[in-house]
């Protein structure tokens, strides 16, 4: 084994530490379950010898009596041995699941966005059944066999020294050839995973456009995708199966092969008075300890070579870049004074700069509009506020406090957003509204009444109790827009990020939307972004990007006067500003 391999091994190790005392008791049962089976072949040659040879009824009885206590006590060790095994694996597949399901959490959002989640659920769940089998039964049965080996051979050589080296010359020649398999089976697992890694990307992307390839009609096309990417898995996996069937080939022919040459050099050995009846059927006995456990030794590291890949893909991923956790506590600081963005730079990691140079602030109480054509950084400003990335220049600041020192829950904690790409979870309106479980109720229904969600919740069967569907597939697009909006106003926010928000609601909607902005909450900061004049007029401050920096800021009658808003205000037909986004 290599020592890169070795060392993902010890980490993967590592991560059992809490289960080492239970392992050490699985192992002490192991060993005493071990030589409660080395002494029965030895009582076994005493009963055939000294009491079936001998025809001495009292010896039988006492031997056959010591076999089954022997018997029992093996038995009842096994079974404490058991107990710890089944605690083992079924807590430690629970444990891996539990330390990646946290770090998803904790992962820059980038690692998200380049990686669909149904290729994120097969590549863990793969890995993490792949790790386990370090410590399930049959890796325990390998350490059990191990020492089933060492006292077959000592029980072996006493017998007959010469029987015992013509038995080891052959497990050397398996050896040899289980050796060559393992290392092909490795590469080909490795193939595997990368060809399943790919796979998974496509069919979650193919799943998650489902609509646009039936409004297509790309359904033949996308079959055929299905069809091209299964086929080199099929071809990898078959060679896999079939290097597993030359390894129980080898295992076949080999323990059949030590069977028949004992068999003849034993009755040998009997018939020139070297062994009695008793020796050769220990020794039978024994040959089994040895050959049984060789398979299973060199079966490991068979094993392994599927092991291995899927702990070093565990690995990097709880090596993955996380997002910064934070020192600063705002517990002492709770008063809200404003962000300040400072000279902030920006470029994604294709390298192209998306914001330079960036300044300007949102006071306590403040409603700020940013607007621009698509690709000029409102998305990206939104992202450095809420430290899903982290600016290549600059600072932003809060309270006069580096927002990445703060601790990031009581951030997060602190801003609201209403996105475009919000989303609704299976689950009732009010736990939609109330995620956190904190909320009154008295608070969650004013939150509906401001948003404009009260009238169309008070029309649904359990009302407030009533499911929304997978990411609100029970509501119309101004339904779940309005409901987006009412968690956001049932939080303790102090500002609150409303992107186009009112961009799928009636004009009704959006009139009381507008009325309650200009109004209402005037604890709260509002930062927003759309194009729509109804909205901008009743902000106090308008930022207007082009390109990455601020081409201009002022109030919308300061800016309409110098004709900076003409052209984001151009209306089409239907009203609609035509570079709203």
């Amino acid at each position: 084994m290599k020592n890169e391999d070795l060392k993902i091994l010890f980490k993967i190790l590592s991560l059992f530490k809490g289960y080492y005392k239970k392992m050490f008791y699985l192992l002490f049962c192991i060993i005493a379950s071990t030589i409660t089976g080395f002494v029965t072949p030895l009582l076994n040659r005493q009963l055939i010898d000294m009491g079936l040879q001998a025809k001495d009824i009292n010896k039988v009885i006492i031997f056959a009596s010591i076999i089954f206590l022997v018997t029992l006590i093996g038995q009842a060790i096994e079974m404490l041995g058991t107990k710890y095994e089944l605690y083992i694996n079924n807590m430690i597949p629970y444990d891996l699941s539990k330390i990646a399901f946290k770090r998803i959490f904790k992962l820059r959002i980038e690692y998200l966005v380049d990686t669909n989640y149904t290729q994120i659920m097969n590549s863990l769940n793969m890995d993490i059944n792949n790790i386990c089998r370090l410590v399930d039964r049959n890796s325990f049965f390998v350490v059990m066999q191990i020492f089933k080996m060492i006292a077959g051979v000592i029980g072996l050589i006493t017998i007959s020294w010469k029987l015992t080296i013509l038995i080891v010359i052959i497990a050397l020649f398996r050896f040899s050839i289980v050796r060559k398999l393992t290392r092909k089976r490795k590469y080909l697992f490795e193939s595997y995973m990368d060809s399943l890694k790919e796979y998974s990307f496509w069919y979650g992307d193919t799943l998650a456009g489902i609509k646009e390839i039936k409004l297509l009609g790309i359904e033949t096309i996308k079959i055929g995708e299905f069809i091209k990417r299964q086929r080199p898995m099929i071809k990898t996996n078959i060679k896999m199966l079939w290097s597993d069937k030359l390894y129980n080939l080898s295992e076949a022919v080999l323990l059949p092969l030590i069977t028949f040459i004992i068999y003849i050099l034993g009755t040998l050995a009997l018939i020139n008075g070297n062994l009695t009846l008793g020796g050769l059927f220990t020794f039978i006995t024994y040959s089994m300890y040895v050959t049984g456990p060789i398979s299973s030794i060199l079966g490991l590291g068979y094993n392994l070579s599927g092991i291995i890949p899927s702990a070093k893909r565990y690995m990097q991923f709880l090596e993955l870049e996380c997002e910064g956790e934070g020192k600063v506590d705002l517990a002492s600081n709770k008063e809200w004074k404003g962000i300040d963005f400072k000279n902030i730079a920006f470029k994604y990691s294709n390298g192209k700069t998306v914001l330079n140079d960036i300044s300007f602030q949102i006071k306590a109480g403040e409603r700020v509009a940013i607007i621009g054509a698509n690709g000029s950084g409102k998305t990206t400003i939104v992202g450095l506020l809420l430290r899903f990335f982290k600016p290549l220049k600059g600072e932003i600041l809060l309270n006069g406090i580096n927002i990445e020192d703060i601790k990031l829950t009581q951030y997060r904690k602190l801003i609201s957003v209403v996105s475009q790409d919000f989303y609704l979870f299976n689950t009732s309106v009010k736990n939609n509204i109330n995620p956190r479980g904190k909320t009154c109720e008295e608070k969650i229904q004013n939150a509906a009444v401001q948003s404009g969600a009260h009238s169309f919740i008070g029309k649904m069967e359990e009302r407030y109790d009533s499911s929304v569907g997978q990411n609100g597939m029970k509501l119309s697009g101004g339904e779940r827009q309005k409901l987006a909006l009412a968690r956001a106003l049932a939080s303790d926010a102090k500002l609150i990020v409303l992107d186009e928000v009112t961009s799928s609601i009636d004009i009704e909607s959006e009139n009381q939307i507008n009325y309650f902005i200009a109004n209402s909450l005037k604890d709260k900061a509002i930062l927003i972004i759309s194009h729509k004049p109804s909205i901008l007029e009743v902000v106090d401050k308008i930022i207007v990007l082009e390109d990455g920096v601020i081409k201009a800021m002022g109030t919308y009658t300061e800016l309409l006067n110098r004709n900076i808003l003409c052209k984001f205000l151009a209306k089409d037909e239907n009203g609609t500003s035509a570079l709203a986004n």
